[in-house]
């Protein structure tokens, strides 16, 4: 093993880090060139506040990207690994501090509990390992790098569509969500920080992706789109009446991809919004959620006749197969949808909405405070702000779900990058404020609506 001094941060911007930041660079890379597995912890322990991915465990996995990248191997392979638990280890619960790289009496007292339980001094936990399916660092490279000239920031993406200024929800991949800056990544180029922030996403997205089959955001879309149609009392049987078009559901889901952390979508490695749009439905379909339909004047699904080529595909070169020619076939109505009226259906459908609901709550809360909240403040500051005034919500509610410091940090998050609040530096340090375009009380009720359109109570 290789065991660090406490205070190696593996940062650049203190001289400590650069003598522990070039050894940790020639062992990584001389086990990537003699095949030895490297084994990296990409997610803060629990109890910690603050972002899920570890700053430390980014540093090491930014060593392995540029060891690819300046040709010290051609290429290797990612397994995503996760261990699960019946009983939460003990972790210390410091709020915004990162876990410090092991030092030998760190190494040596775990070494003492692993020996104490076994010996049965301390009560057993179970564990287990998941392996997903691994997949090329060049490969994942090459195709997070190809879509990022059409890269938008959720600003550009939904602040229109919050404030009803337009209808169409843009079908570009989102910009990576704001995180804090951390030292360890400042040796990189903003473009390779930006892949391995990606990449560490799809990494810890791919541990839990197989323990769900159906991801929550459909279940939030479809309540989205029957929430302006079905009065809330509505029972499942209205519900049922209603006729939900793909591309009714195609946009509501992405909003919400747009709208949550990359973590919480489930996605597969280097899986496009375009391919997670086109699956969602038939995936609702086999769980039993939702029917299709045949509408007047479409075709049906048995149907085998000629179809008709768009103008698109009848002007294609012939050696141009860039594009899928099923693709361009045009079809009358699209598919369309019902809620399916079996008996188990409820309860099911109100249980993936309420796997977000914590999240989408304090979404919802927060757009609330806005009109409340002391503003210039410093992002710890409104924190507390804020997640007093969840507790306060919650005792007046007597639902307390979403009384979490985390997901008060997520909101403000969100908030800042939906351009809702803006950093501004100061003399004493940056501060966020509120922007002018949700000054006024009309656009922050606008933006209150919007989240609690996915809400299912």
């Amino acid at each position: 093993g290789l065991f660090l001094p406490s205070e190696a941060n593996l940062s650049l911007d203190s001289s400590e880090g650069l003598l522990a930041r070039a050894v940790v660079q020639v062992v990584i890379e001389q086990l990537l060139v003699s095949g030895q597995p490297l084994l990296i912890f990409l997610e803060e322990p629990p109890g910690t506040l603050g972002p899920q991915l570890s700053a430390l465990g980014q540093a090491w996995l930014g060593f392995v990207v540029r060891a690819v990248q300046v040709g010290i191997i051609p290429d290797t392979l990612l397994v995503p690994v996760a261990v699960t638990y019946d009983v939460v280890p003990d972790a210390p619960c410091e709020i915004y501090h990162a876990s410090a790289p092991l030092g030998l009496w760190t190494g040596a007292l775990a070494v003492l509990r692993s020996l104490c339980s076994h010996l049965g001094c301390s009560r057993q936990i179970c564990s287990r390992v998941h392996l997903a399916q691994s997949f090329s660092l060049q490969e994942y490279t090459i195709s997070a790098r190809s879509c990022w000239g059409s890269r938008q920031t959720l600003e550009q993406l939904l602040q229109p569509i919050v404030l009803g200024q337009c209808t169409a929800v843009p079908d570009t991949e989102k910009e990576q969500e704001w995180t804090p800056i951390i030292g360890p990544l400042l040796a990189l180029k903003e473009e390779d920080q930006l892949l391995v922030r990606r990449l560490s996403h799809h990494v810890l997205s791919g541990n839990s992706s197989f323990l769900i089959t159906v991801p929550p955001p459909p279940a939030c879309a479809v309540r989205g789109l029957l929430v302006g149609r079905v009065p809330p009392p509505g029972s499942w049987e209205l519900q049922g009446i209603e006729l939900l078009s793909q591309n009714e559901l195609y946009c509501q889901i992405l909003l919400l991809m747009h709208l949550l952390p990359q973590e919480l979508l489930l996605l597969q490695p280097c899986q496009s919004s375009y391919c997670y749009c086109q699956e969602v439905p038939d995936r609702l379909i086999q769980c039993g959620l939702l029917v299709a339909e045949e509408t007047p004047g479409s075709r049906a699904a048995c149907d085998t006749g000629r179809q008709r080529m768009s103008r698109k595909l009848l002007w294609k070169p012939s050696g141009d197969f860039t594009d899928s020619d099923s693709d361009d076939f045009e079809e009358a109505e699209g598919r369309y949808f019902r809620l399916s009226q079996q008996l188990r259906c409820p309860d099911f459908f109100l249980f993936l909405c309420r796997l977000l609901s914590p999240l989408l709550k304090a979404f919802t809360q927060a757009a609330a405070f806005l009109c409340q909240g002391q503003l210039p403040d410093t992002e710890s500051g409104y924190t507390k702000q804020l997640f007093q005034f969840l507790q306060a919500t919650a005792q007046k509610e007597g639902i307390f779900e979403c009384v979490d410091p985390k997901l008060a940090i997520r909101a403000i998050w969100t908030f800042r990058d939906l351009g809702v609040l803006q950093q501004i530096p100061s003399p004493a340090g940056p501060r966020l404020h509120l922007s002018s375009t949700f000054a006024s009380q009309d656009n922050q009720e606008k933006l209150e609506q919007f989240f609690r359109q996915f809400i299912c109570s």
